[in-house]
């Protein structure tokens, strides 16, 4: 086999790798993704998201503070003026670091699948002297631990690309349950997915083994939101085409004002 041909190989197992990842993401849901982020080590081979290829991918996160998405989000929750934030999905808490900083009498929390990154994160918060970022290990479909309304703003970053149709609905009333003032997600939207798909599934296409959700209708479902708004997201962030094709904030404002019998206004 020459040079060429093995390179046509190579690409071909690829391809097909990517394939059979694809539909077991389909078939068996957001519990594939779960796993393939519980399990992943700190310098597993390949895994290099932020630069840190085949060394740790953990650091990579960690020294990924100043990419230019980072600064805008936090401006988006500095606009709430929130006493306490929640990060769903943090890994070793980039973001909160960036928070700790310009929030320094805030409660900051972050959950995230993944143990060795929680730990590393709090060992490296501990290290810069920023002791009010907290990170514990937690899933984004299990946030029982919290009360409602117990946090002024909950965020993610690039989370929900990874929840599949089996878990999404349940994740965002989480959300918005334990939200006092509102939900911030950099994620993947298009107004235009389907309302129902060829699978009798809601709301969403799926484009490179991701999920991109259609928010606003998809939010429309679910109790206690006053008000959703979706904005692209500067295109220079990322090159990735997916990234800039549907790459969003979208700002969820929560209800949580009551009447005199308790109910909500």
């Amino acid at each position: 086999m020459n040079k060429s041909e093995g390179l046509s190989q190579e690409n071909d197992d690829i391809m097909l790798k990517s394939l059979l990842h694809h539909i077991k993401i389909v078939l068996f849901g957001t519990k594939e993704y779960e796993k393939e982020w519980q399990d992943r080590h700190e310098s597993a081979p390949d895994s290099g998201d932020w630069g840190e290829k085949d060394n740790d991918w953990v650091k990579g996160y960690w020294n990924s503070v100043d990419h230019p998405h980072r600064e805008y989000l936090v401006q988006a929750i500095m606009d709430l003026n929130p006493c306490s934030v929640l990060e769903v999905g943090c890994n070793c808490g980039p973001n909160l670091r960036i928070l700790a900083e310009k929030l320094p009498r805030s409660r900051l929390i972050g959950i995230d699948i993944n143990q060795e990154s929680i730990e590393k994160g709090n060992e490296w918060m501990k290290a810069e002297g920023i002791t009010n970022v907290h990170l514990v290990v937690g899933k984004a479909d299990d946030l029982s631990r919290y009360p409602d309304s117990s946090f002024d703003v909950v965020f993610t970053d690039a989370v929900l690309i990874y929840i599949g149709p089996d878990k999404i609905e349940e994740v965002l009333q989480g959300f918005v349950r334990v939200a006092g003032k509102g939900v911030l997600l950099i994620e993947w939207d298009d107004p235009n997915a389907p309302i129902v798909s060829a699978f009798g599934l809601r709301n969403y296409v799926f484009r490179r083994g991701l999920w991109v959700w259609n928010y606003q209708c998809l939010l429309k479902q679910i109790g206690q939101v006053r008000k959703i708004r979706s904005e692209k997201i500067p295109s220079g962030f990322w090159p990735d085409s997916y990234w800039q094709r549907y790459g969003s904030l979208i700002r969820i404002d929560v209800q949580t004002e009551l009447d005199a019998t308790g109910s909500l206004l």
